[in-house]
């Protein structure tokens, strides 16, 4: 485990790089200059040549990329081009806003996930298991920015409500905080649900074929003994695994609820980011974005152990 655990990080640098790299080239091929945009958004009184250089855009693209290399090995992310602050100041003010969304949809989905998708196998070919997997296959059919959308728009139209408003701080104030952030969170949650839902019931149906259950419920062992203790710990593995691949599945989708509900997180920050084409912006979100789904498969690899003892991570 612990020669695991050095090694492990070491696939980090690579693929962050690689990743990174890959957007610092990309961002740069997107139709449109960002000086043109910033003189014209903005107003500078120097003229689009004189500001080009003095952020050092004339320069040859691979002479920005090795200074880019560069200054990130010093902890330097870079300085927005239009507001001039530095992503860490960015990522200190938006970050916990994308924290606090993204941990809730992952909780939502979880919480529905996992008990439906046991009572689903367990209520195999009835009523209940056939309304739960068509609710599934709802959820991974309906698009998030329409329902989202959806939301808003008809308590608005119906009753004058609007489910939309004014970002508060969660410690500030926490019912109107969570009264912004409960509905985005559902939306995100219940998406994400949806292949963990099926991926669980698949799973329990698999283990409840085994020997070991035939016996287990044989001995007169109750149900919920049987399920706890026998099913629902074998059948894990594999759910786990694809709970960390829904990792930037919620990411993605907190990109477009940030949008759709107006709330302040690095998702949305991005996206204006982009349209902005402001490079180093763009470049810091996605490295953090790369380390985020980095850091949580390493996590779910250290699970696997602890769910099944069966399996070695190695020396």
């Amino acid at each position: 485990m612990l020669g695991y655990l050095l090694r492990r990080p070491a696939f980090f640098v690579p693929t962050a790089f690689i990743v990174v790299t890959a957007v610092f080239m990309l961002i740069r091929l997107i139709p449109g200059d960002t000086v043109d945009l910033m003189v014209q958004d903005n107003g500078y009184a120097e003229s689009a040549d004189a500001l080009r250089e003095r952020l050092g855009l004339n320069d040859p693209i691979y002479v920005q990329y090795v200074k880019w290399l560069g200054d990130m090995a010093t902890g330097d992310l870079g300085t927005s081009l239009h507001t001039e602050r530095t992503a860490t100041q960015e990522l200190k003010a938006r970050g916990p806003v994308s924290l606090q969304l993204g941990l809730m949809s992952l909780t939502i989905s979880l919480l529905i996930a996992i008990p439906v998708g046991i009572i689903s196998a367990a209520k195999q070919g009835s009523l209940v298991d056939y309304g739960m997997r068509s609710f599934a296959i709802g959820m991974l059919a309906i698009p998030n920015f329409w329902f989202g959308t959806m939301v808003i728009v008809i308590p608005s139209v119906l009753w004058n409500v609007s489910l939309a408003g004014k970002w508060v701080p969660l410690f500030d104030d926490p019912v109107g905080n969570m009264k912004l952030m409960i509905f985005p969170a559902i939306i995100g949650g219940a998406a994400a649900s949806a292949s963990v839902m099926r991926m669980t019931r698949t799973m329990v149906l698999e283990v409840n074929r085994q020997d070991y259950i035939r016996t287990a419920r044989a001995k007169g062992l109750a149900s919920s003994t049987v399920v706890w203790r026998h099913t629902l710990k074998n059948a894990l593995p594999p759910v786990v695994t694809l709970v960390g691949l829904q990792v930037p599945v919620i990411i993605s989708g907190s990109v477009i609820m940030e949008q759709v509900f107006s709330l302040p997180g690095m998702g949305r920050f991005l996206l204006d980011n982009i349209s902005q084409r402001d490079y180093p912006m763009v470049q810091a979100m996605t490295l953090l974005f790369v380390f985020v789904v980095l850091t949580v498969n390493l996590v779910v690899d250290l699970l696997y152990p602890v769910l099944d003892p069966r399996i070695s991570l190695g020396n």
